[in-house]
């Protein structure tokens, strides 16, 4: 088909973006995921990038990229290390945030991969060899970032001055008000024991898989989950009433 005149090929690309929109509409697509992917251009000379229609011109618009998190897989240690855009500690935390949004994805992948194989009665015979591979790969990965979390920092700690933090808040709701230096923290094996000096008496919460139990003197009492606040309040009014 030849095309001799600028009349012509507007008539043309109308007609083609007509019978594209018709057989869109028709396939049931979807929109462009991005928003605002196509912007209004005036540059005429932009070949390979506009779609001539009527009196405008269109050209892709790349979506923004989110800065929150650094690409560490785009960066040696070197340029990891003496990037002058943010601090050191701005450097360490946001890379322990991005690793952690990447491994809550990996879960949820593997969640579905597994819910979809369970439901379609898929055998282990039908994965591929690198599929079997890649899992074995995953394991191994896991267990030594797991390691490497336990080296980078003292996770025992970590987690029984978060049950400090959370314990002091819900007794304070609880009209239990008490100081951080109030309340002394042990580890024994998988429980948090946690002394609780309310008034210059020792009160004990024994935290084992985030469920508080209250140490009272001849019994033990459940207060709730660490993680739920409400509950918390309500099992520890129950006991300081």
């Amino acid at each position: 088909m030849q095309i001799n005149s600028r009349e012509e090929l507007k008539k043309f690309v109308r007609e083609t973006l007509r019978k594209i929109k018709e057989n869109s509409a028709s396939a049931g697509a979807g929109a462009f995921l991005t928003p605002a992917a196509f912007a209004p251009s005036n540059d005429e000379d932009d070949a390979g990038k506009k779609a001539l229609d009527a009196d405008v011109t269109y050209t892709v618009k790349p979506a923004k990229e989110k800065k929150n998190f650094i690409k560490l897989h785009e960066l040696s240690y070197k340029q990891f290390k003496e990037d002058q855009s943010t601090s050191d500690v701005q450097k360490v935390n946001r890379a322990i945030l991005e690793i952690n949004r990447n491994i809550r994805e990996i879960n949820r992948a593997l969640d579905h991969s597994m819910k979809l194989k369970n439901e379609s009665q898929m055998s282990n015979q039908s994965l591929w060899k690198r599929t079997n591979e890649a899992l074995i790969k995953i394991s191994t990965r896991m267990n030594e970032a797991a390691k490497k979390t336990r080296k980078f920092a003292n996770l025992k700690e970590i987690q029984a001055n978060q049950a400090k933090e959370k314990l002091q808040k819900a007794l304070a709701l609880a009209g239990v008000t008490i100081k951080p230096e109030d309340i002394e923290s042990d580890q024994q094996g998988s429980t948090i024991v946690l002394d609780v000096y309310i008034n210059g008496e020792p009160h004990g919460f024994d935290i084992t898989n985030n469920q508080v139990t209250y140490q009272d003197y001849d019994k033990e009492i459940s207060v709730g989950y660490i993680d739920n606040q409400e509950d918390m309040v309500v099992g520890l009014k129950k006991i300081f009433k």
